[in-house]
């Protein structure tokens, strides 16, 4: 019987050599044929394991040769990165991303400051990654003009902050645009020009929280001797203002008898707003809504917070009005200035809706709280910075203390010169909704959004000159000989310095933020100074942080020094100290009126004289001297000094 081969017996030259002998020649075209595919086989397998080890060897060499070229552009831009005269360039798909990673340990508002600046056109295309269109950031005031006037009509809110801000704002004057912002913008401006809220929100509300809460608080922290948070301090005084001015309500967050209450509906304002905006860098904050998860489960219960406060307040005028006309009597009282009641009382019965009102009345408080806070808080740390500034301060509301506050020109010329180094907002933003063409020859297509960086702005030497970086309110000023060669105060336009934006949409609280920034920083500098905690003094500059607003990130920690209880202490016994203290005072007045400060007093203060007065446990003198008296005297003699 023939034995059986295997078939892979076949498939070598040996295997067919030895099928010669055993099989015979019939065998032989079988084995031939094999042969001949064995051999085919190899040869084919060989070419195949060559072109791959080719290719192999070629990718090896592409990938070297790509990450060797990435290396030395990337390297490249680093050091141009680090030169004043050239800017961070994109990458394809990544953007600026690996610009912003290098300088993530720099406050990236100070990094697109810098950039801006180093721009020969002060303007710059910032790519994000993975974006259609890079974003416009400007410096330029002829550009700003552009887009907040010239060309108002086709440069909108930014539709990115519509959509992350629609659940906190809703039906808001700060997101509409068109015929919508007209209307929202129209009712406001009545509003707040009506004299009733005029009034009540540029004097009663601020004079009434000043004296009997805030210069109180601050007087027995002096006593004290006790560090206090100023930031906190400024917060709380704030939100009391504002709320009062828009729903008529007193939260009371500054009254510590005995300690300072919980400020729950501050806290969820503020967390909604930030929350909100942190949405414009994330990828997954619709989904993480959707789920009611992390920072949007928290978003959500702040929302809720802040509307149903609210809404309660809203119902709990409706009844007060309901009962007060059913009953007869004036429902017109306390509440009948405030913004909320302002709507409430329209004659026509235009905004019954409570979500219209809510809506209102979270517009008015976002205009308001958070810019004040802001403002009050920078304003404090540049003139502790600056002790010349804060003793001409303290000397002009000495001498302006009788009349109105709008006379304080130098005061008003250190709180724009603080605003201009520390705006509240740090940018402002529009769209494009067609393309178009900036000054500086900028081509903006459909679409891009354009940023002002008000921050960079005021930083920028070709707008405020090489000393910039000075605080210095006496840029502001100049000398009128119509007034005997005093101190004017020259405004800025508003597209160099727009702090309160410009154009149509210019901010309306303007006045109303500058009079109750001037009424704290009179009240507060008249009596007291700020001496920096230790633990501040450690950090020479606190961190700064923007997101809707500018802000301390640690906090403002301070010591208070009463200025009068601090003279009163040391005492003055007899008619030669007051006689030095009185030249002390003079040549401190002399001094400040060379540098630009008004030197013009009251007859009555010119002519006051106090030859003797007792205000140590020595036994008082036999010329009597009136409590008013004695405190000029004191405040005069101390101006600020320590």
């Amino acid at each position: 019987m023939r034995r059986s081969l295997p078939q892979t017996y076949f498939t070598n030259a040996k295997g067919c050599s030895h099928l010669r002998t055993w099989a015979g020649p019939t065998s032989i075209r079988i084995c031939d044929e094999k042969l001949t595919n064995a051999a085919s086989s190899v040869v084919a397998n060989a070419n195949l394991d060559l072109a791959f080890a080719r290719s192999k060897a070629c990718n090896k060499f592409s990938y070297t040769t790509l990450l060797l070229l990435f290396s030395i552009y990337f390297g490249r831009n680093k050091f141009n990165d680090n030169d004043k005269d050239t800017l961070p360039r994109p990458y394809p798909l990544l953007g600026h991303l690996v610009a912003i990673l290098r300088n993530r340990n720099q406050n990236i508002v100070e990094w697109m400051c810098e950039v801006v600046n180093k721009s020969p056109s002060s303007t710059f295309f910032l790519h994000l990654p993975l974006r259609r269109h890079p974003h416009i950031l400007t410096s330029n005031s002829a550009n700003v003009q552009h887009i907040l006037k010239t060309r108002f009509g086709i440069y909108h809110k930014h539709r990115k902050f519509g959509v992350v801000l629609h659940d906190v704002c809703r039906d808001n004057v700060f997101l509409a645009d068109g015929q919508r912002w007209r209307k929202l913008r129209q009712l406001a401006s009545h509003e707040f020009n009506s004299r009733p809220f005029h009034k009540f929100a540029n004097f009663l509300v601020p004079e009434n929280e000043i004296s009997n809460r805030l210069l109180p608080l601050l007087s027995e922290a002096a006593a004290n001797n006790t560090v206090i948070d100023l930031r906190d301090i400024l917060r709380r005084f704030t939100f009391d203002t504002a709320v009062q001015m828009a729903l008529g309500h007193d939260l009371a967050y500054l009254s510590n008898s005995p300690k300072f209450p919980p400020t729950h509906f501050a806290d969820a304002f503020e967390s909604a707003f930030e929350i909100s905006m942190k949405r414009i860098f994330s990828f997954f904050w619709k989904a993480k809504r959707f789920f009611n998860m992390g920072s949007e489960r928290r978003l959500k219960r702040d929302i809720s917070e802040i509307r149903g406060f609210i809404r309660e307040i809203i119902i709990s005028r409706r009844k007060v009005k309901s009962s007060s006309s059913s009953s007869g009597t004036d429902h017109h009282h306390y509440h009948a200035s405030d913004f909320l009641s302002g709507l409430m009382n329209d004659p026509k019965g235009k905004f019954d809706d409570d979500e219209f009102l809510i809506d209102s009345s979270i517009n008015f408080l976002l205009a308001s709280q958070d810019t004040v806070i802001t403002a009050l808080t920078w304003y404090f740390w540049s003139v502790l910075k600056n002790p010349d500034v804060e003793d001409r301060i303290v000397i002009e509301v000495k001498e302006k203390k009788s009349s109105n506050i709008r006379d304080m020109i130098y005061t008003h010329a250190s709180i724009c010169e603080s605003l201009r180094l520390h705006p509240p907002a740090a940018f402002g933003g529009r769209e494009a909704t067609e393309d178009d063409v900036l000054p500086d020859g900028t081509k903006v297509k459909k679409g891009m959004a354009v940023f002002y960086h008000t921050y960079a702005m005021g930083r920028s030497p070709e707008l405020w000159g090489s000393d910039w970086p000075e605080f210095r309110p006496e840029r502001w000023l100049k000398r009128s000989e119509e007034n005997g060669g005093e101190w004017t105060f020259v405004a800025r336009d508003s597209f160099t310095y727009p702090v309160f934006h410009g154009g149509p949409r210019i901010c309306l609280g303007k006045e109303i933020a500058f009079t109750h920034i001037k009424s704290v920083v009179a009240a507060v500098l008249g009596r007291f100074h700020f001496v920096l905690a230790p633990v501040m003094e450690e950090h020479p500059e606190p961190v700064f942080f923007s997101n809707s607003t500018s802000k301390m990130t640690n906090g403002f920690l301070v010591k208070v020094v009463d200025r009068i209880a601090k003279v009163a202490t040391k005492g003055m016994a007899n008619e030669g100290e007051i006689n030095a203290a009185n030249t002390q005072a003079n040549v401190i007045k002399d001094a400040v009126g060379k540098s630009g400060c008004n030197k013009k007093r009251n007859a009555t203060n010119k002519s006051q004289e106090v030859p003797h007065v007792g205000l140590s446990s020595q036994e008082p003198s036999t010329t009597k001297a009136s409590k008013d008296e004695v405190e000029v005297l004191l405040e005069d003699v101390l101006l600020g000094k320590e």
